[in-house]
C-alpha cells in the first residue's frame, strides 16, 4: 500500500521545514509543498513544527494526504492580533487584554491542533 505525503500549509512557517513523525520516531523533513510517499499497512502519522503539532492520525488505506494548517487556529491567530493592533493604536486596553488572553488560550489550544493531516478529494 502506498501512502503519499504533501505538505500544504501556505505562506505561514514556509522556511522552516515541518517534521513528520511516522509510528512515534522522526522521519523526515518536508519543505513548503514537498512530498514523501511510504510504502507501509498502517501507519499513525503527526505534524510538528517550533513545539506546535497535530493530532495523531491513524492512517490505514492507500491514497495522497496532505498536511495543512488548522483554519480555527488561522482565524484565532489573526483575531488575537487585530484585538491587539487596535487596542493598542485607540487605548482600549480591553482590547489588548482580550487580544492577549486570545493569545494565550492559542497557544495552548495550538500546542496540539496547529496541523491537520488530511485525506485528498481526489
Amino acid at each position: 500500500m502506498t501512502i503519499k505525503i504533501t505538505r500544504k500549509t501556505g505562506l505561514m512557517g514556509a522556511t522552516v521545514p515541518v517534521k513528520l513523525i511516522v509510528d512515534g520516531e522522526e522521519s523526515i523533513n518536508l519543505g513548503s509543498g514537498k512530498s514523501h510517499t511510504f510504502t507501509a499497512d498502517k501507519m499513525e502519522v503527526k505534524a510538528a513544527q517550533f513545539g506546535f503539532q497535530s493530532q495523531k492520525e491513524k492512517i490505514e488505506e492507500s491514497g495522497e494526504f496532505f498536511i495543512k494548517i488548522n483554519a480555527n487556529m488561522m482565524i484565532l491567530f489573526i483575531i488575537m492580533i487585530i484585538c491587539v493592533c487596535i487596542g493598542a493604536i485607540l487605548n482600549v486596553y480591553i482590547l489588548s487584554i482580550i487580544g492577549f488572553i486570545g493569545g494565550i488560550g492559542a497557544l495552548i489550544y495550538g500546542r496540539n491542533n496547529w496541523f491537520q493531516i488530511v485525506k485528498s478529494d481526489e
